[in-house]
């Protein structure tokens, strides 16, 4: 991942013979690195899925209350 100046974060990659510049939010990275964890921990998709559904209900609950 590189960042530029205006503080813009990247993923640079080769994809099929060429250089692939992908934007990314920090949200990006987190979830990468939650799922990397996830899945050296013997995580199967549907229970990871399951545990990031759980956060972002939380998440809302906590920013906006019932009404999310």
């Amino acid at each position: 991942m590189r960042r530029s100046g205006s503080g813009l974060s990247i993923w640079v990659y080769v994809e099929n013979n060429k250089v692939v510049l992908e934007p990314v939010t920090s949200l990006d990275v987190l979830l990468k690195d939650l799922v990397a964890e996830a899945k050296d921990k013997g995580y199967t998709r549907r229970e990871i899925e399951q545990e990031i559904e759980a956060a972002r209900e939380r998440l809302f609950r906590e920013l906006y209350g019932d009404q999310a």
